[in-house]
């Protein structure tokens, strides 16, 4: 949030990072399909036959073509977590050949694992040889290059039973490969990964699960930044790059305005993120190190597609004019708040979020020994069948929620906006400019993920 003693969410984005791969997804013996749409062929009950020339986990020669990883020696082979909440092990509970797969357990959120590798050159077909035990799981390979930049594909969505995801390396070095699975609770459970050439046996460095880039771009203010427009695709974002999603209804801001640590934001497109990966690191009496959101309306007149904004606050005060759903999947450790801040103007203009207006954030839930601008004015008020503390402090009002959750669902904003009236925060002859909704990191952060954002105005959602 912005205080009167520290710097605005202001700045200038970079360039967006991202890269499409090509994807072919087969189920079975069916016809390939394109990454994205779903599988319809029936899927595979039974494992197929070995492949010819599969490495054993004896110390023999490798082949010069097929099982890079076939996870038959009991280990990982290198495999690791990367984001969100998900965890890898060694599984005899179905195999690809042999007896044994590599178990990828995901909770929910936009979650990733990978291995590093060497000597995959730009145009090789890389294989997966998945086994799920439901249909309709997306899922997205993914490149790591030696810049730190994940390039996507797909999604692609796996059928029930083993599937064969084929996709090409784009014209990157690359350091590492991995797999994210978007927004889905469950064991996946990968069998074999193949790739053409002679194989390498020592694993290339590069990125590991557990580090960070070794920089990002530090914040740059601006009075009016300008944002990078990005597809509705598999996108990564740092520093302080914006993406559109949703052909502009939505924007993605990585908004890293008071830290140089590195940051990375990955999304498959849709309204949601997670954090990748996050260095930050400031004081917690102070500013946030970012705040990472999705928002709709205008940012220092960065502006999404037909929002309806600016919605005047007499409006707005109407039950049902704008209503908002927010659901996140959040971390044990560091030090952060998950909110939404919301954007009053004086006037209907929409080029400045600070100058003569209010800014009301909501504390869903924090972690560490933060606390919102200002000094509690009120406590465990009952505000549209919610309880609220709440926090002001000049030209920032926070209403933070008694019972810490998670989500929220279809939360109409004309019983807040009408409490902020009540209290003299604001007239009702303001203007709603901008809903955003995401994290603000001040320690870690790596994890923290919205799976579900909309706002609902009178222009839709």
């Amino acid at each position: 949030m912005s205080r009167p003693d520290t710097p605005a969410r202001t700045y200038r984005p970079r360039g967006l990072l991202m890269t499409a791969i090509v994807l072919m997804i087969v189920i079975g013996a069916g016809t390939a399909i394109k990454a994205g749409n779903t599988a319809t062929s029936a899927p595979r009950s039974t494992p197929p036959a070995t492949p010819a020339a599969v490495p054993s986990s004896s110390s023999s020669p490798p082949p010069t073509s097929g099982m890079r990883f076939n996870f038959q020696n009991g280990t990982t082979e290198g495999w690791t977590s990367g984001w969100g909440p998900v965890s890898v092990a060694s599984s005899t509970v179905h195999a690809f050949s042999g007896t044994r797969s590599l178990a990828i357990t995901t909770q929910g959120g936009y979650s990733a694992v990978g291995a590093n590798v060497a000597g995959v050159a730009a145009g090789t077909s890389v294989t997966y040889h998945l086994f799920s035990p439901s249909g309709g799981v997306p899922v997205m390979p993914f490149v790591t290059d030696t810049s730190w930049t994940n390039h996507f594909t797909g999604p692609a969505t796996l059928a029930q039973g083993w599937n064969t995801v084929t996709w090409t390396v784009p014209r990157v070095t690359v350091s590492r490969i991995g797999l994210q699975v978007n927004l889905w609770s469950g064991t996946l459970y990968l069998g074999g990964v193949t790739w053409g050439g002679v194989p390498s046996q020592t694993p290339a460095p590069g990125p590991t699960a557990a580090s960070t880039p070794a920089s990002a771009p530090a914040a740059t203010p601006s009075s009016a930044p300008t944002a990078t427009e990005g597809p509705s695709g598999p996108l990564t974002l740092s520093g302080n790059q914006v993406a559109s999603l949703l052909g502009g209804r939505y924007k993605l801001q990585a908004n890293e305005y008071n830290s140089s640590a590195p940051l990375t934001l990955a999304s498959d497109g849709r309204p949601g993120f997670a954090v990748a990966a996050s260095g930050i690191s400031v004081a917690t009496d102070g500013a946030p190190g970012a705040y990472p959101s999705l928002f709709r309306g205008c940012h220092w007149g960065d502006c999404t597609a037909d929002s309806g904004m600016p919605i005047s606050v007499a409006k707005v005060e109407q039950p049902g004019t704008v209503t908002t759903t927010d659901q996140t999947s959040t971390v044990s450790g560091g030090a952060w708040d998950d909110s939404y801040d919301i954007w009053f103007n004086s006037e209907s203009a929409t080029s400045d979020n600070s100058s003569g207006g209010l800014e009301m954030m909501i504390w869903l839930d924090h972690q560490g020994p933060v606390e919102p601008a200002g000094q509690v004015v009120a406590s465990d008020v009952s505000i549209g069948g919610q309880m609220y503390n709440v926090w002001y402090s000049g030209h920032t009002v926070s209403y933070v929620l008694s019972s810490p959750s998670s989500s929220v669902t279809d939360l109409d904003l004309a019983p807040l906006a009408a409490d902020a009236v009540s209290r003299g925060y604001m007239p009702s002859s303001w203007w709603l400019i901008d809903v955003e909704a995401g994290f603000e990191p001040w320690q870690g952060g790596q994890g923290l993920a919205i799976t579900s954002f909309n706002v609902c105005d009178p222009a839709g959602c």
